[in-house]
């Protein structure tokens, strides 16, 4: 017999009905208290004297049932049970059995949401058909010796379990169809009703090819026919709807198999997944329309995981200079980054991961073909591959930075010849006015050092005025190239150049070593069409003079003999004056 609680005498009545049941049933009532267990479950956990009914179902389960229960998986599902994190379960469990064996069992749990039972749990463990066999239970005639009361009240019981389990049935968010092998429908459900817009009355016994189509019908009909071993199968189909209109539905049937092993047809569960093919086709779309968007972007984009490259766009591969993505996916980005920034790339990583805002930062990269470019970009959190991942996005910025150091350097000629102009306005002293234009040029134009030699129209040679930088064992050097190498600045007022890059075969190449620079220029400084000297700048590490670079060293040659000729006529003047007093001294005396 079972034991039911006192207080639920709606349950109580269904008493042989439970115990009648090839399964163990536990019906837990809306106060978490054990409303119910059957013969089965008693036997199945080898309960002998059992006093459950009314008690707390925490502690019976706790105390009875999980001892019996193997493996962390099962013990784990009846505790989201238990603490009611899931309103419904399966799952399968092995069960210790009272003769010292074990068994595996599938558990399922359902929640009663209406009419008088509704809040309470129903647990039931059926024996797992393919892995252990069913226990058998001796069954109970109730027909033999019974009187006609007896059997009326049975028939009751029976007739108001129907109703009980009807009452379910039909209130279930999943449609629910019996299908004979023929392929006709013997019962529907209101739920299956609705989904195939079809009344019950014309559902039930209306053949499954009035809602499938000719290709899902025959895949369904040989199924039918054979099905296998008899196992759940799933299928993913369209049914037509009586406005003919699709819906996209998820069926699981099971076969129903007769006690002589025949299969008599099929228990099938509807579920409606339009909303969720809908929502499925847009994520769809929208991956789609942002692969697109990344592929056809002009910037570069890029994904890395923890320090390692998983995607890169077109427009990346092209600014790294790879002609396909195998030659940077799987490399660390860092690889790629100048060491300088390296810091700066990590630390920035680390915050995109941690959700914080980074701006943009220009920074340089190395190519594939070792060359450097500078590029703007910024990173920010996302997922790849279900894993936290940094998006970069960036762009060449090589060309702009170059435009800057040109503007820079134009600026920085602009201002060189602007304090050589004031430096010759302030002061009319030949000596002071030289070294100074002399170390404007080499502080604003980077040199690493120079000289200004002027010529002595008596001797015919040129004479030392200023320097800075340059090894005194080459003065007399320097006299002799301005005789040889660069005698077109003296004679003809050309501007000199020895460069390493361009002179290295040339014959006068050995002379950029014998004074140190990698690059030498004679600027000559023209006074009235008169060469009134030169001026000397070399550079240590530069390998060649640019063309803005000797237009601005010409345009500085040109400022100087400006200065050095208002100095002249500074000192004409002066000359004149003192004539011009001495003059009016005689007159007046």
């Amino acid at each position: 017999m079972h034991d039911c609680a006192p207080v639920h005498g709606d349950i109580s009545v269904l008493e042989n009905i439970f115990d009648a049941l090839d399964e163990g049933l536990l019906v837990i009532d809306s106060a978490n208290r054990v409303a119910c267990t059957n013969n089965h479950l008693r036997h199945l956990f080898g309960i002998v004297h059992d006093t459950s009914a009314g008690t707390d179902a925490d502690r019976f389960i706790f105390q009875t049932l999980m001892p019996r229960i193997s493996g962390e998986p099962g013990r784990t599902e009846f505790a989201a049970i238990l603490s009611n994190r899931v309103p419904a379960a399966d799952f399968l469990c092995t069960v210790r059995l009272s003769d010292g064996g074990e068994g595996r069992f599938h558990c399922s749990c359902r929640v009663v949401h209406a009419g008088k039972f509704r809040g309470s749990r129903i647990i039931r463990f059926s024996p797992d058909m393919g892995l252990v066999p069913a226990f058998k239970i001796q069954p109970y005639n109730y027909g033999r010796g019974m009187d006609g009361a007896k059997r009326r009240r049975i028939e009751e019981i029976l007739s108001e379990s129907e109703e009980r389990y009807r009452f379910l049935v039909e209130n279930l968010n999943e449609g629910i169809a019996l299908v004979d092998r023929e392929g006709v429908v013997v019962f529907a459900n209101q739920r299956a009703a609705e989904i195939v817009d079809y009344p019950i009355t014309r559902t039930i016994g209306a053949p499954i090819s009035k809602f499938i189509d000719e290709v899902n019908v025959r895949c369904l009909e040989g199924y039918l026919q054979d099905p296998g071993q008899g196992g759940r199968v799933i299928f993913e189909i369209d049914l037509i709807r009586g406005d003919g209109s699709c819906i996209h539905t998820l069926i699981a049937t099971t076969p129903i198999i007769d006690a002589g092993g025949t299969c008599r047809g099929f228990l099938a569960g509807i579920q409606d997944i339009t909303l969720l093919k809908q929502m499925e086709a847009q994520l769809r779309e929208s991956e789609e329309k942002y692969r697109s968007l990344v592929e056809l972007s002009a910037e570069a984009t890029l994904i890395h995981q923890n320090g390692i490259i998983t995607y890169i766009n077109p427009a990346g591969r092209r600014l790294l200079g790879a002609q396909d993505p195998g030659a940077i996916v799987g490399k660390k980005i860092l690889d790629f980054i100048h060491p300088e920034f390296q810091d700066l790339v990590i630390s920035f990583t680390t915050k995109d991961l941690q959700g914080e805002e980074t701006p943009l930062i220009e920074l340089p990269i190395r190519r594939l073909d070792g060359t450097t470019i500078f590029i703007e970009g910024r990173g920010t959190r996302t997922h790849f591959a279900g894993k936290p991942a940094i998006q970069t996005i960036a762009r060449d910025i090589t060309h702009r930075k170059q435009a800057e150091e040109q503007l820079q350097a134009r600026n920085r000629h602009l201002l060189l010849l602007n304090r050589i102009i004031g430096t010759s306005a302030s002061t009319h002293l030949p000596g002071e006015l030289l070294e100074t234009a002399l170390n404007q040029t080499l502080d604003l134009l980077d040199y690493d050092g120079g000289a200004i030699y002027c010529l002595d129209s008596n001797r015919g040679k040129a004479a030392l005025r200023c320097w800075r930088n340059m090894p005194d064992a080459c003065s007399g050097l320097i006299e002799t190239t301005l005789g040889t190498t660069f005698s077109d600045a003296i004679t003809v007022g050309f501007s000199c150049y020895l460069e390493r890059d361009r002179d290295r075969d040339a014959t006068d190449s050995h002379l950029l070593k014998e004074f140190g620079f990698a690059t030498l220029a004679c600027i000559p400084l023209i006074v009235e069409s008169n060469i009134a000297g030169v001026l000397l700048v070399g550079s240590k590490e530069r390998g060649s003079f640019a063309d803005d670079e000797r237009a601005i060293l010409g345009a500085v040659g040109r400022e100087i003999g400006i200065s050095i000729l208002r100095g002249m006529l500074y000192q004409r003047l002066e000359a004149a004056n003192r004539e011009a007093n001495l003059y009016l001294d005689i007159l007046t005396h």
